[in-house]
């Protein structure tokens, strides 16, 4: 943001309104919250039937209960991320949206489903994936709103510096 174009600066950043942007974003996490116990409550109350339509036994009726009653739940961490990876893209910070969606996709990927087919097999390697959005998901969000609190202090700080300069005189 460049100080000497304040219509700008204050466009960009809610007019200066970091109240406003932190509840945009707490809004964005509820919204998410609640579409993602809408669409796993039907998941879950599904599994059977769509077992039963895609004739799926065995190992993969297993699977898709388990991703159905359980796993699918994870997606609401996956949608948490979503919502800091837009904060963090919009308010100057892309390398953490890439450190996080890096990190979910490797370390939160290939150990937990490693542990997870090593002790409870295919249904393992789903719920090893699921963990792995748990952490990840939870561990951007609280970055997320760190983000939030560094872009408004930050910008107390400009506009606090602003003000010494203009009262300063020549």
């Amino acid at each position: 943001p460049n100080p000497d174009k304040p219509g700008r600066w204050l466009l960009n950043y809610g007019a200066r309104r970091f109240d406003r942007l932190k509840r945009t974003v707490t809004d964005s996490v509820i919204l998410t919250v609640v579409y993602c116990l809408i669409v796993w409550a039907i998941l879950a109350l599904a599994a059977e039937a769509l077992i039963a339509t895609f004739g799926v036994s065995g190992d993969g009726a297993a699977i898709l209960g388990f991703f159905c009653v359980w796993a699918s739940g994870t997606f609401l961490f996956t949608g948490l991320m979503f919502v800091a990876n837009a904060v963090f893209n919009n308010l100057g910070f892309p390398v953490l949206s890439t450190v996080f969606n890096w990190g979910r996709a490797t370390l939160g990927t290939i150990p937990f489903v490693h542990v997870g087919a090593h002790y409870w097999g295919p249904v393992g390697i789903t719920a090893g994936w699921g963990l792995g959005a748990v952490i990840f998901g939870i561990a951007a969000l609280a970055a997320c709103y760190g983000v939030l609190g560094r872009v408004a202090e930050r910008a107390r700080a400009e506009d606090a510096a602003r003000a010494d300069k203009l009262t300063a005189g020549p």
